[in-house]
């Protein structure tokens, strides 16, 4: 296990800190981009929700729905489309 020297854990032989850094280092460079890439991010958020949204509409088809009966069922499934987007964008920062 590290120890702590001058107030910093000093590296630990189980790779622990390690990890720790590069977690934190991807969080950072993801809300980075998220500031200064935000219409781009939105983009790629509304192209992910919607392929989720598309097959479960496919695969409500699939069990005999009719495609509006199939599409208000995955919209209904997914607990509101817009909620999952602000939450995105909130996990984000």
């Amino acid at each position: 296990m590290g120890t702590v020297s001058d107030g910093h854990l000093a590296d630990r032989s189980d790779g622990v800190t390690g990890e720790i850094a590069m977690r934190l280092t991807s969080i950072f460079r993801l809300r980075l981009r998220s500031l200064f890439s935000r219409a781009h991010v939105e983009q790629e958020l509304d192209e992910e929700l919607g392929y989720h949204l598309e097959r479960q509409v496919e695969e409500n088809i699939g069990v005999g729905m009719s495609r509006e009966d199939a599409r208000r069922a995955a919209l209904q499934s997914v607990h509101g489309f817009t909620q999952r987007k602000e939450e995105c964008r909130d996990m984000r920062g």
